[in-house]
């Protein structure tokens, strides 16, 4: 089943409704744009990178956290220029721990991007926390309500609420994206896509660019190969039989595709599973 880029979350534990990932280490081209109920955290490790945070580019450098509010699509690059590696700690709250604790995240509207040397030590607190493990339950709840507690006072001292519908302006987009996973296995294009959702191609053009940091066909072609993945490790179809459930048009541009994207065939992605 194609992964959604309406993102769902599956957590470690329920008394852990949190996803935790550090050092990430992302490519200088924007990955796939996604977007979810949940809030994110990203705190900069080390060099430079970019956040395109609903059409807008946030440079986020060394010491930076930007919080991705609820439902807004986004997508993190490294600076290609940057002379040390970016990387970045990420932290996903569910949204029922923060209404249980008396933040709604689809009410409440974070800042953004801050600067702040105290967010350090909160983040190599519960890296900590995390490391130990479940036994540390209390100890990881206690790190990431406090965290929540401590952006909460960076939003100007308040709670602010969002403008009507924060992400509108990319409900277009969001529209296009799913109207792709729902129809991957057949001849996508700009102009169907566009068809489909009621606007211009030239108009969903310029808007997927700005909010994705790709084309339209790109990131077709970066849905499609990431569902061959999911194929290629989880069923026993034959490459050809994956091609033409991606809506490749043949076995050879698949390939092509594939290779491009990934580094490696799909063949040998399929060998890594036996």
């Amino acid at each position: 089943m194609l992964s959604q880029i309406h993102e769902t979350h599956t957590y470690p534990s329920p008394l852990l409704p949190f996803i935790y990932h550090r050092d990430m280490g992302p490519s200088s081209q924007y990955g796939m744009a996604n977007w979810h109920t949940n809030i994110e955290l990203l705190y900069v490790r080390s060099g430079q990178g970019f956040v395109l945070y609903e059409g807008e580019e946030i440079a986020m450098h060394e010491g930076d956290t930007v919080v991705i509010n609820t439902n807004c699509l986004h997508s993190v690059r490294a600076d290609a220029d940057s002379p040390v590696r970016f990387l970045y700690d990420c932290l996903i709250i569910d949204r029922e721990f923060c209404i249980q604790n008396g933040v709604d995240t689809v009410t409440c509207h974070f800042v953004t991007h801050f600067h702040d040397i105290a967010m350090k030590q909160r983040m190599d607190e519960l890296c900590a926390a995390w490391d130990a493990g479940t036994s540390s339950a209390v100890a990881i709840r206690a790190s990431v309500l406090g965290t929540l507690a401590y952006i909460l006072t960076k939003t100007t001292g308040s709670v602010t609420p969002p403008a009507p519908d924060a992400s509108y302006k990319n409900h277009h987009v969001k529209r296009a994206i799913r109207y792709m996973e729902e129809n991957l296995s057949e001849a996508l294009s700009l102009s169907s896509t566009a068809d489909a959702i009621g606007i211009s191609r030239c108009h969903l053009a310029h808007l997927f660019r700005k909010s994705t940091g790709m084309s339209v066909v790109a990131y077709i072609q970066m849905l499609r190969c990431r569902h061959a993945v999911v194929l290629l490790g989880q069923s026993d179809l034959s490459i050809a039989e994956i091609a033409h459930e991606c809506g490749f048009e043949s076995v050879s541009y698949f390939d092509r595709c594939f290779t491009r994207l990934y580094g490696q065939t799909p063949r040998q992605i399929r060998a890594r599973r036996t």
